[in-house]
């Protein structure tokens, strides 16, 4: 055998081992999957919430007795998706809320949620595609979950026949979908959008975990992800961006994000914040991880928040 027999053959499996390794990292982040434990959000946030478990439970016991009903669509590629909406008496303002990857709508505003309806706000708390109570096989990463929803939002407006003011709020993946989503919602009644700790698009997250977590170069691993993206997911990773979303229409926004944030760096929602259009805060919250802002600083993000809403 000649030598360069020797290297077609190293060729081919380097080849193989890298095409491997993008479907690994393809169903490892987009396959659904049980909701992430303990030990998987700590490691994957740099957070330990067992010091937030009090409120939590506190927030989740709330969610689940406080009266409520189940809404369910069929989103535009036919899966069924499931929301939980709570009804407040002579609310003119809802909430809608969205939660982050891997997790669910009760899980990710346990905290918040209660806060909110003692506002006067109606809740509409979603479960994105592929988790909690809501079908699907994968995560798009805000993609395909930006238009469940706008569909979300249609659904409010026709259901309850009202003209109430609407914001958005979301918290990770959700704080991405709320933004993507704004760019392309045509509703006149959203007075606003909360972004916690998002990320500019499914390519930038990639490449951001790729290398702060596994050490690995965006080249050329991400775009073989995205070849599986696209084969079974159905959806690119440079598709969508907050970037072009927030300069296409202009809502009144508040973006949340922690500066020890180890998994969606902070300096996304900075540039969220530079390119967004008409009335903006932002928030950086010093020595606060991923998905921490609002438990780490509570008491100044109620009040935040609540001038924000009023």
């Amino acid at each position: 055998m000649q030598w360069y027999h020797y290297l077609w053959i190293v060729l081919g499996v380097a080849l193989l081992l890298l095409f491997a390794t993008g479907y690994f990292f393809f169903v490892f982040a987009c396959k659904r999957r049980s909701p992430l434990t303990g030990e998987e959000a700590i490691r994957m946030s740099g957070v330990n919430y067992q010091k937030y478990l009090e409120d939590f439970k506190e927030g989740h016991e709330w969610l689940m007795h406080h009266p409520h009903d189940l809404w369910q669509m069929k989103s535009h590629d036919g899966l069924k998706l499931v929301a939980h909406y709570y009804d407040h008496p002579g609310a003119k303002k809802t909430v809608i809320m969205v939660h982050g990857y891997r997790s669910s709508g009760l899980t990710d505003f346990a905290s918040i949620a209660p806060v909110y309806f003692e506002l006067g706000c109606n809740l509409l708390i979603i479960d994105q595609r592929a988790c909690g109570q809501s079908q699907g096989q994968y995560i798009t990463f805000g993609v395909k979950e930006r238009l469940d929803l706008v569909d979300w939002i249609h659904l409010y407006n026709e259901r309850t026949k009202s003209k109430h003011r609407i914001y958005l709020d979301g918290v990770s993946m959700g704080a991405t979908t709320v933004l993507l989503a704004s760019g392309i919602v045509e509703a006149e009644n959203i007075r606003g959008v909360i972004a916690d700790c998002g990320f500019t698009s499914p390519y930038e997250i990639f490449k951001a975990v790729g290398k702060n977590y596994f050490g690995l170069p965006a080249f050329p691993l991400i775009p073989i992800v995205g070849i599986y993206t696209r084969l079974f997911a159905k959806f690119s990773l440079k598709e969508a961006s907050t970037i072009e979303a927030l300069q296409s229409k202009s809502y009144p926004y508040v973006f949340v994000h922690g500066k020890s944030d180890k998994f969606v760096p902070s300096w996304m929602s900075e540039k969220n914040y530079q390119v967004a259009q008409g009335k903006k805060q932002i928030f950086l919250v010093d020595g606060a991880g991923h998905g921490e802002s609002y438990l780490y600083k509570k008491e100044e993000m109620d009040i935040a928040l609540a001038k924000f809403i009023k």
